[in-house]
């Protein structure tokens, strides 16, 4: 999930709010656009920005705030990824399998992934999939590593090592 940044100045009235939780900002600027609403009608375009990612989003009339702010929420979940690959260039499926271990380590803090998932994400941004073949030869060159789980049940979980964070590094900057 993204971080949200927004500003709304309104004659002497400035809010600014910077913040993961989306329905909080939601919540706020309700309250407030009602308290302003009630005293004084005026049209009001609020500005919303995800960071790293500028959107435009134009309100329906009669639709909440908190309705525009879940699309934007809703937007920013899609396209990191998407946005992210962009900043390397990719030669191959292997790379996009590193950039995507790498996105998932250190953008989404998840510290370890199964396939599907990697996938589910990969595919989501680039229409393509990593097949075990991918996997076996970023495990052969210490790219990628195992996690151990307790549960023998539990699909195998694999994060990116050391070795695949430095191939990252090494991807021309596009």
């Amino acid at each position: 999930m993204g971080r949200y940044s927004l500003k709304i100045k309104l004659e002497d009235i400035e809010l600014n709010f910077d913040t993961q939780d989306v329905s909080r900002v939601a919540n706020q600027v309700d309250k407030y656009f009602g308290m302003m609403l009630d005293a004084e009608p005026r049209a009001v375009e609020p500005k919303v920005e995800p960071k790293e990612t500028i959107l435009s989003i134009s309100p329906s009339v009669g639709e909440s705030f908190g309705d525009v702010l879940t699309k934007v929420q809703n937007i920013d979940e899609e396209l990191p990824l998407t946005l992210f690959m962009q900043r390397k260039i990719s030669n191959s499926l292997f790379d996009d399998f590193i950039i995507t271990a790498f996105f998932l380590k250190n953008v989404l803090n998840q510290e370890s992934f199964t396939i599907k998932s990697l996938n589910l994400n990969l595919y989501s941004a680039s229409n393509k999939i990593v097949d075990f073949e991918i996997l076996n030869e970023a495990l052969k060159c210490e790219y990628v590593k195992v996690v151990a789980t307790e549960d023998a049940n539990e699909p195998t979980r694999y994060t990116i090592a050391s070795g695949g964070e430095g191939y990252y590094n090494k991807l021309q900057d596009a």
